[in-house]
């Protein structure tokens, strides 16, 4: 058995669906998988390229231009974008855990911060929606929006249910990118994002009383949490003292930038004010080395 990390890396199958290699996690050999929140970005992917004039949608890594982790390295499976994007669709209404009253997206094999096979993630529960909802548009498949209906309520339910929620409070939720009851429960900051940014697209193109209350109560988990993460002019990737990369810095500003247009909050939009002025150009791509992600972090936290 393999003992060092791999570095992950992802192809497309015949129908330019992903499978992620994720070699080793902390000494346990995970290998070819396929991974929820890829397959639900990248058939958003293919829809942002099918609307150039239309603003995309906000995803984690750029599929072009992104480190390794999002590139086929110039072979692209043959399919057109429109294919590409029905079949992601179809692999995850084919894939989803229905339960009676809502259903989840889960992962087959472990993960980081103790999460074992079976665990879920609000941050792909919420782009897999997105999707699945523009689909709906394009086809009228009334399987895709059934699915979208079905899992949104994944955001109601609580890890030790199944779902996607810790409740904080009776106002606040945070909804966790790694979602397992048994799991070291960390807050991850993108994969909240993430999951509001979902929220706020069912809401506009669907509107449903209750989604309204998991949106509210996520937005109220976010404000009251949001100082966490706050370093003056960085972020920090979960709610601890270390500081995020320059690539999930870049993220966490396009992702609040996005959630401040939506709804005013003045501590989103302070605190985006602030963080922006670190923003380092081109920094989505992940490319930066060690060296200068250190100078950068020296410079903007000083």
């Amino acid at each position: 058995m393999k003992t060092k990390e791999a570095n992950v890396s992802i192809s497309l199958d015949m129908k330019g669906i992903p499978i992620n290699n994720y070699g080793v996690i902390q000494c346990v050999e995970i290998g070819e998988q396929r991974s929820i929140v890829a397959i639900a970005e990248k058939g958003l992917d293919y829809w942002n390229r099918l609307n150039p004039n239309i603003t995309p949608v906000l995803l984690s890594y750029s599929w072009d231009l992104g480190r390794d982790l999002r590139t086929t390295k110039g072979l692209e499976t043959k399919v057109t974008l429109n294919e590409g994007l029905i079949n992601c669709a179809e692999w995850l209404i084919n894939n989803v855990t229905e339960y009676k009253d809502f259903s989840v997206w889960k992962y087959s094999y472990p993960s980081y911060f103790g999460t074992k096979s079976g665990w879920r993630s609000a941050h792909a529960q919420g782009q897999a929606i997105q999707l699945l909802l523009r689909v709906f548009e394009i086809t009228k498949n009334s399987d895709m929006l059934n699915c979208a209906y079905a899992a949104i309520y994944g955001f109601s339910k609580s890890l030790e249910q199944g779902g996607l929620a810790e409740f904080l409070d009776s106002e606040q939720t945070w909804y966790h990118k790694f979602a397992d009851e048994n799991s070291e429960h960390p807050k991850v900051l993108n994969g909240m994002l993430f999951a509001i940014l979902g929220l706020i697209d069912f809401q506009k193109r669907i509107g449903m009383s209750e989604v309204n209350d998991m949106l509210s109560r996520g937005l109220n988990g976010l404000v009251f949490n949001l100082s966490k993460y706050d370093h003056g002019k960085w972020s920090s990737y979960i709610d601890n003292n270390k500081l995020a990369s320059a690539h999930y810095h870049s993220l966490h500003c396009q992702q609040l930038s996005a959630i401040n247009e939506y709804i005013n909050f003045p501590i989103i939009k302070e605190t985006l004010s602030r963080w922006q002025l670190s923003n380092v150009k081109n920094a989505i791509g992940g490319k930066y080395s060690p060296s200068i992600i250190q100078a950068i972090l020296h410079y903007f936290t000083k």
